[in-house]
């Protein structure tokens, strides 16, 4: 992804984890007509597509900067983009609506993206063997790897192989349940 903000990034990580978003994609562009009847391309931060096909353009930008012009604009860009089917919603999405939970978790999930195949075996071990619930700490002491386990197991999490029971920072001291499929 081409990010042009760290807000952007911000909203990029976060959207990127949730398990609804089937793809996502940078700067798509929509032909829209101004209130004088020229012809102009707006360039969608965000275009996402959820995992039952429905398709969300979003502009991505922080709360003091949506008013005036630009919030004239997304109104009359929403109007005609909702007309023309290029999607089936049009977002604005605020440094005022990241969740911190969520935003933590994302960076954090995004600091341990790159494998380590010898933990990650002992975390999938680790995994196929779990029943009901535990703490990541007593997961990673499982398997035997200290931080890099810890790490493999985070990146369980990223996959969505392994869920935290609650919505919050995680911690070594997160409970975790695997998913019902596996």
């Amino acid at each position: 992804m081409q990010v042009e903000s760290h807000l952007e990034l911000c909203w990029c990580l976060c959207l990127s984890l949730r398990p609804d978003i089937a793809d996502l994609r940078e700067q798509v562009g929509f032909d829209w007509f101004d209130e004088h009847g020229e012809y102009r391309t707006h360039y969608f931060d965000l275009f996402i597509t959820r995992t039952d096909g429905t398709r969300i353009a979003c502009a991505i930008r922080l709360v003091a900067r949506t008013g005036g012009r630009f919030g004239r604009q997304m109104a009359r860009i929403a109007d005609q983009e909702r007309s023309s089917r290029f999607a089936d919603d049009v977002r604005l999405l605020t440094d005022a609506d990241l969740d911190p939970v969520e935003l933590h978790n994302a960076w954090l999930l995004h600091g341990v993206r790159a494998g380590d195949p010898p933990a990650d075996a002992a975390a999938a071990q680790v995994l196929s063997e779990m029943t009901g619930t535990a703490s990541l700490a007593d997961l990673s002491a499982r398997t035997g790897c200290g931080a890099a386990g810890f790490r493999a197991l985070l990146r369980l999490v990223r996959s969505g192989q392994l869920r935290p029971v609650q919505n919050e920072r995680i911690t070594p001291a997160t409970l975790a349940y695997k998913r019902s499929d596996l």
